[in-house]
């Protein structure tokens, strides 16, 4: 949230599977990780409308986005990744994986990611820094 208050998740993505699912679930409660570091990757959640920038990616790191719920008419405007907004629109899967476009990382301009009616998870490397901001009504 915006109020100043976060909520990190450190671990319990350690192999017991039923812990993982356990933990996937609270992502759909009232309180909820904003940020959940795990062994390789952070995930943040991203509440639905929230422009999520991305930046300190290199060509090989690997960004993933989960819809956390089953809305037809969910999608993603995205700037800057190698298979941009018409992949994720087209496609009705729960999960895609995406990189860097060669033309951002010359750039070193930032990923963009806006989930549209829906909120979702997005995994990325430590590597990486994630800024959240409410996204401007048009």
């Amino acid at each position: 949230d915006f109020s100043g208050n976060t909520i990190t998740l450190v671990g319990g993505d350690g192999g017991r599977t039923d812990h993982l699912l356990g933990i996937l679930e609270t992502f759909s409660s009232e309180e909820k990780a904003d940020f959940w570091l795990c062994c390789k990757q952070i995930i943040c959640f991203i509440k639905d409308g929230t422009k999520t920038e991305i930046s300190g990616l290199t060509q090989n790191d690997c960004i993933s986005v989960y819809k956390m719920n089953e809305k037809q008419n969910a999608s993603f405007i995205t700037k800057g990744l190698e298979w941009n907004s018409e992949v994720f629109r087209k496609t009705k899967m729960p999960s895609l994986s995406n990189k860097i476009s060669s033309e951002w990382l010359s750039r070193k301009l930032p990923v963009e990611i806006i989930p549209e009616n829906t909120d979702c998870l997005i995994f990325i490397p430590y590597t990486a820094v994630v800024t959240k901001s409410l996204q401007q009504e048009n």
